[in-house]
């Protein structure tokens, strides 16, 4: 017994049109770029140094290893957030590689 489907008798298949049913490609998205942040807090200072808590970035901060970037408020008066620039976390682990 042969179990493959078998075309109709009936079927009379219509012949298609030149470029009928084809779609144009879809637009490729947007290119997305992403800039790394020039200031991180201490959570993203941490992390990017390597997965450290916050406080022992504070402890660095404490210990004058790392120097926090003071950001104005609009009244003049630094804010009470605490940033730090990605370069001088670059500096501090370029420091220590050097060290034995």
């Amino acid at each position: 017994m042969n179990c493959a489907p078998q075309p109709r008798a009936d079927a009379n298949p219509k012949p298609r049109r030149e470029g009928a049913g084809v779609q144009p490609a879809p637009a490729p998205p947007p290119a997305v770029v992403t800039v790394p942040p020039a200031l991180l807090d201490l959570a993203a200072a941490g992390l990017y140094m390597g997965g450290l808590s916050a406080w022992t970035v504070r402890d660095y901060i404490a210990a004058g290893l790392l120097r926090p970037v003071p950001l104005p408020s609009p009244s003049g008066k630094p804010l009470r957030r605490i940033v730090l620039a990605r370069e001088d976390l670059d500096a501090l682990v370029a420091r220590w590689r050097r060290c034995p």
